[in-house]
């Protein structure tokens, strides 16, 4: 019987299921197969733990490590790229507050791009860093003295010293996040706060088949998190960032009203998905009949993309690109596919396939000057997911 990672209830209830092979949230492969079970005690949702979890994030989850600007797009605004880390560091300047000099711990901070953007405006912050694996410290050492930063272990001396401890999508990933989140209220002052993200799978559908992300929290669950790490909740965010939650803990009386969480929302608002995940499976396959002899392509290189790729493979020929805002995407390669800029996408493209998260995704290709000016067809393959 599994058990639920935030209350300890059994979970009887297997939600979802599909064979091997899974895919990440850096659209890797892994041989497992994807199971999803749902808590009706705190309404939490959760997969099996990772074959040797430790290992993959101390060698194999290298997010972000192509260079030292690499970033994950969040949105086109008035025609310009606006990046992940950008709009999370002005999410903390602006909401949080922080006062002069006031020491911060960016905790799993892989390559601490946020942090570093938030000193750029703030240079008289304090700033460290602590992350399971030692890929990223060549790009703290250019910004960050040694003993700001902490590798594997945080060191002793650290705790009850901050003013603010940051986790931005961290605790998706962890085999045990209460205890996570129990060693970060122990690193803050008594007057200190905890703020974390983590993604919403109600505003990314995606989110719920990424096998690397092992919790997939509903408010309801957030709150019993927090309360069981005796922490208060003094704010739960679900609008300021698309397709996540903004979360702030202290050790404060609570602010956050509990009795509006109801365990069962976020359950049934799992398995309607799931649900949906599996006929979109299905839609893959027959757009892919009804197109075929068609030269494809697919928009979106990120989870959503992935998916359709890794679909479309059993069933048509590759196709011959995935297109993708992002530049610091344009001229890698996916699963042997290079990714172009939607202005180079040849002529010879009849079809592309919508890799996005569906809530957007009209929009964003309506928005696309460059797709505009050619003659394409669009597969919208996730429009069921968008509830």
């Amino acid at each position: 019987m599994k058990v639920c990672r935030i209350c300890d209830a059994d979970l009887p209830r297997l939600i979802y299921h599909a064979d091997a092979p899974a895919l990440t949230s850096i659209s890797s492969q892994i041989d497992v197969a994807t199971d999803l079970y749902a808590c009706e005690v705190c309404g939490h949702v959760q997969g099996p733990d990772l074959p040797d979890v430790q290992s993959f994030y101390d060698t194999d989850y290298r997010i972000s490590l192509q260079s030292d600007d690499f970033d994950q797009l969040y949105e086109v605004r008035d025609g310009l790229p606006v990046y992940r880390t950008d709009e999370q560091a002005r999410l903390i300047l602006e909401n949080l507050k922080l006062s002069y000099g006031a020491s911060v711990l960016d905790y799993g901070a892989a390559k601490a791009a946020t942090l570093s953007k938030i000193l750029l405006l703030r240079p008289d912050i304090d700033a460290y860093v602590y992350d399971v694996s030692s890929d990223y410290k060549s790009h703290w050492d250019k910004w960050l003295a040694p003993d700001h930063q902490a590798l594997y272990s945080v060191p002793g001396g650290w705790r009850g010293k901050f003013d603010l401890v940051t986790a931005h999508f961290v605790l998706e990933h962890l085999v045990d996040p209460v205890s996570i989140l129990k060693e970060m209220a122990g690193l803050i002052k008594p007057d200190g706060r905890i703020f974390f993200t983590v993604p919403s799978f109600q505003g990314n559908p995606g989110d719920l088949l990424v096998v690397d992300h092992l919790n997939h929290f509903t408010e309801a669950s957030l709150a019993e998190a927090v309360r069981r790490s005796g922490l208060s909740l003094t704010g739960l965010d679900a609008e300021s960032f698309r397709g996540a939650y903004l979360v702030t803990a202290s050790q404060r009386a609570d602010t956050v009203e509990k009795a509006n969480f109801d365990p069962s929302i976020g359950c049934a608002s799992a398995k309607e998905i799931a649900d949906s995940w599996t006929e979109a499976a299905s839609r893959i396959e027959s757009a892919a009949k009804m197109h075929s002899g068609k030269k494809m392509a697919i928009y979106g290189a990120g989870f959503y993309g992935s998916f359709i790729a890794q679909r479309l493979k059993h069933v048509a020929p590759r196709p011959a690109y995935f297109i993708d805002s992002n530049q610091h995407l344009q001229g890698s390669s996916i699963f042997g596919i290079p990714v172009i800029s939607p202005s180079d996408v040849p002529a010879d493209i009849a079809v592309i396939f919508v890799g996005l998260n569906p809530i957007h995704a009209r929009r964003i290709i309506s928005c696309n000057q460059a797709l505009a000016k050619g003659r394409f067809e669009f597969a919208y393959i996730f429009d069921a997911l968008d509830r």
